[in-house]
């Protein structure tokens, strides 16, 4: 699970993921740095993560776009993040 900080109560659904996990569910979960690409930090925890079953992002987003880190994904930035997605 990969969290946006850019999440309306990011802190809270922190929280709630964290009770789902002590209750025996069994997932890892990473917050993103808000100051830094988040289109990077993703390609560098999958880069240190084997064995994926799924992977499940929780971000901020518009119709234009979606927030990941410090980065706005939308259809006119999506091409420079090409190689690392």
């Amino acid at each position: 699970m990969i969290l946006d900080p850019g999440v309306q109560e990011s802190d809270a659904l922190l929280q709630m993921l964290i009770s789902q996990q002590a209750e025996g569910r069994v997932f890892e979960i990473f917050v993103l740095d808000a100051n830094r690409d988040g289109i990077q930090q993703i390609a560098e925890i999958l880069d240190q993560t084997r064995h994926l079953d799924a992977l499940h992002v929780l971000s901020h987003g518009t119709s234009q776009g979606l927030q990941l880190g410090s980065t706005w994904l939308t259809n006119e930035t999506i091409s420079d993040h090409s190689a690392s997605i």
